[in-house]
C-alpha cells in the first residue's frame, strides 16, 4: 500500500513558493489551505502551519547547518526538502526520529534512493550541528545566524538589553506561539467553558486559556459566539490601562480586527457586575464605545466582532484618520467630539510579536523603526484631540523597541503639556504572552 505523503508535498511546495516570492506567512498558508480539498485537509494544514512557521523562525540557522553539513549545495528542490526535514525535526518535539524517517521515505519515493541516503546522513548530524551553532554564538553576527534574526535587530537588542537578556529574548521569540481564548465575564461563557475545559490549559492571566494542541477544529465554533475571542494576553494590557467603566465614552483608534474593543467592552461588563459599586442597566446601555479603522476588509471584520457586543452602545466608523476628517464623521453620526478615554493601538514594527509573525523579521528594515516612530507620534498627537478634560489617553504598540515606546511617550508629553504620563512600560515577550508597549496619559481637568 502506497503511503500518503500529502503533508510533505504540500509543505515542500509552500517553501518553494516562499523562496521564489517571499510574502506574508498568513497569506501563503491561507492560499495553500484553500487549494487542499482532501478529506484530511485540516490535519495536513495543522502540520504545514506548524512546520512552515518553525522554518521561518529558524531560517538562517537551518541554512547554515545545511551549508556546514553539505559544502556542495544540493539541487534546489532537494535543498528545500532537506530544510523541510530540518524544520520538521525541530517542530516535532519528542518525535524527531519519526519526522526524520518520514522525510527519508518521502525523498526515497519522490527523488531517489541515493538522495534519501544523503538526507538520512544529514539528519543524523542535524541536532548536534544545530545545537553547536547556538552554543558558539557570541556576537551580533553569529547570534543573527544562530537565532535567525537580522543582524541590525540583534545589535539593537544587545544595546538595549545586554547579551544575557538578548539571548533569553531570542529564545522566547523563536518558540512556537500558543493559541489563547479569552472568555467573557458572563454566566453563558462560564457554562460553555465548563463544557469544554478539558481542551484548555489555564494561564496566569485571568480569563485567558491556552488551547491544547490539536483542538482548533473542535473549538473554533466558540469564536462565533459573543463569549470567546482568540487573542494573546498582551492585547489586554492596553484596555486594562485605560480601565473603562460603565456610563463613560471611549474611542478605539486603529481598532481592527476588534480584539481590544471587545476586551474593553468585557472590562466594562465586568466592572458593572463587580461589588465595588452598583451600576444600573441604563448606565451600562449609555456606555459608548466607538471603534475606528479603515478599509473594506478590516472594517467588515471589525463590524462583525462588534455586532456581538449588545450590552452597551457600540459604533464602528470607517475612516482613514490620516487622510480623512474623523471629527466630521463623528458629528455626522451624532457622536461626541471628545471622549472620556481614547485608545490608540498604533501601527508598529511588530518586534514584540515576531514569534507569532516570524515572517515579519525578514521584511523589517532598520529604517522602518524611525518611520514607524514618526507615524506613531503623528497619530498620538492626533488622538490627543479627542480626549476630554480629565480623560485618559492610552498609547500602545506590539513593539519592544524604546524608539517606538518610551521615546515616543517622552516626546508626546514634552509637546503636549496638557497631558502627563501616569503609567507605562514595555512588556517583553514571555512564555505566556507577546511583547507590547503600553503608556497611559491623563489630560488636565482645567
Amino acid at each position: 500500500m502506497k503511503k500518503n505523503f500529502s503533508q510533505q508535498e504540500r509543505l515542500l511546495k509552500l517553501l518553494l513558493s516562499y523562496a521564489e516570492k517571499p510574502q506574508k506567512a498568513g497569506e501563503l498558508l491561507a492560499e495553500s489551505e484553500a487549494l487542499d480539498k482532501s478529506p484530511n485537509s485540516a490535519q495536513v494544514h495543522s502540520y504545514v502551519n506548524a512546520v512552515f512557521l518553525t522554518f521561518l523562525r529558524n531560517k538562517s540557522a537551518l541554512e547554515k547547518v545545511l551549508e556546514k553539513l553539505s559544502p556542495k549545495p544540493p539541487k534546489k528542490k532537494l535543498k528545500f526538502a532537506i530544510l523541510c526535514a530540518f524544520a520538521d525535526m525541530l517542530s516535532a518535539t519528542g518525535k524527531s526520529p519519526q519526522a526524520a524517517d518520514s522525510w527519508v521515505e518521502y525523498v526515497k519515493l519522490s527523488f531517489s534512493k541515493g538522495e534519501a541516503n544523503f538526507l538520512n546522513a544529514l539528519l543524523r548530524k542535524f541536532q548536534k550541528s544545530y545545537a553547536d551553532l547556538k552554543n558558539n554564538a557570541q556576537d551580533a553576527i553569529s547570534l543573527s545566524v544562530a537565532y535567525s534574526f537580522p543582524e541590525w535587530l540583534i545589535s539593537r537588542y544587545l544595546q538595549h538589553f545586554g547579551k544575557e537578556k538578548c539571548i533569553e529574548l531570542l529564545e522566547t521569540e523563536n518558540a512556537s506561539s500558543k493559541v489563547f481564548f479569552r472568555k467573557s465575564p458572563t454566566p453563558e461563557a462560564d457554562a460553555l467553558y465548563s463544557k469544554n475545559s478539558e481542551f484548555f490549559e489555564t494561564s496566569k492571566f485571568p480569563n485567558f486559556f491556552k488551547l491544547k494542541s490539536g483542538n482548533w477544529q473542535k473549538l473554533s465554533h466558540l469564536l462565533d459566539t459573543p463569549h470567546f475571542y482568540a487573542q494573546d494576553p498582551s492585547t489586554s494590557f492596553a484596555p486594562k490601562a485605560l480601565a473603562p467603566i460603565p456610563g463613560a465614552s471611549y474611542l478605539d483608534l486603529c481598532a481592527a480586527p476588534g480584539g481590544k474593543s471587545r476586551c474593553m467592552a468585557d472590562l466594562i461588563l465586568a466592572e458593572a457586575s463587580s461589588q465595588k459599586r452598583q451600576y444600573s442597566q441604563d448606565e451600562l446601555k449609555k456606555t459608548l464605545l466607538v471603534s475606528v479603522d479603515r478599509g473594506t476588509k478590516r472594517v467588515k471584520t471589525l463590524l462583525e466582532n462588534m455586532l456581538k457586543v449588545d450590552f452597551l452602545n457600540s459604533c464602528v466608523i470607517d475612516c482613514d484618520i490620516i487622510e480623512e476628517d474623523l471629527a466630521a464623521k463623528l458629528s455626522e453620526r451624532g457622536l461626541p467630539a471628545t471622549f472620556d478615554g481614547v485608545l490608540l493601538d498604533a501601527p508598529c514594527s511588530n518586534t514584540g510579536v515576531l514569534r507569532r509573525r516570524p515572517d515579519a523579521r525578514w521584511r523589517l528594515q532598520e529604517s522602518d523603526m524611525e518611520q514607524c516612530a514618526k507615524l506613531q507620534l503623528k497619530l498620538l498627537n492626533f488622538a490627543a484631540k479627542f480626549v476630554r478634560r480629565g480623560g485618559k489617553l492610552v498609547y500602545s504598540t506590539c513593539s519592544i523597541d524604546s524608539e517606538e515606546n518610551e521615546e515616543n511617550a517622552a516626546k508626546f508629553t514634552k509637546s503636549n503639556p496638557d497631558f502627563k504620563l501616569i503609567g507605562g512600560q514595555t512588556f517583553l515577550p514571555t512564555a505566556e504572552s507577546d511583547g507590547a508597549g503600553v503608556f497611559c496619559f491623563l489630560k488636565n481637568s482645567h
